[in-house]
């Protein structure tokens, strides 16, 4: 499988730096953000086969980031990161952003994988 290239945006550092790990172990390169805008523009600016976005972030959070890529017109497939339970209400919120995977906190190595299964099928 070719390299896939990933914009990893989140405003904690700890995550950014655990889930980019974990990313570039399972074979990504990984680009990296702190906040919703500077992804936005990064987004908007260079190609990425998928973008991972907070649920939580300061000032815009992860659906409404998800929904302003979708209108911005990237086609990267969007990915959600949440420490928080997602209701049905917030799924379908999420879906219809055009979020395609949502990965819970804490996660596993494994878990990782699952969610990029999912995020960038084969």
């Amino acid at each position: 499988m070719a390299t896939r290239r990933i914009l990893l945006i989140d405003d904690d550092p700890l995550v950014r730096g655990v889930l980019g790990r974990t990313l570039a172990r399972l074979g990504c390169d990984v680009a990296v953000v702190g906040s919703p805008h500077e992804g936005l523009a990064r987004a908007t600016s260079e190609e990425f086969d998928a973008v991972i976005t907070d649920l939580a972030l300061p000032g815009l959070d992860g659906i409404s980031l998800a929904g302003r890529l979708g209108e911005s017109g990237t086609a990267a497939p969007i990915g959600l990161v949440t420490g928080h339970g997602l209701d049905d209400g917030t799924r379908v919120r999420a879906q219809s952003a055009g979020v395609r995977a949502i990965l819970p906190k804490p996660f596993t190595v494994d878990d990782v994988r699952r969610f990029l299964e999912r995020l960038l099928p084969a």
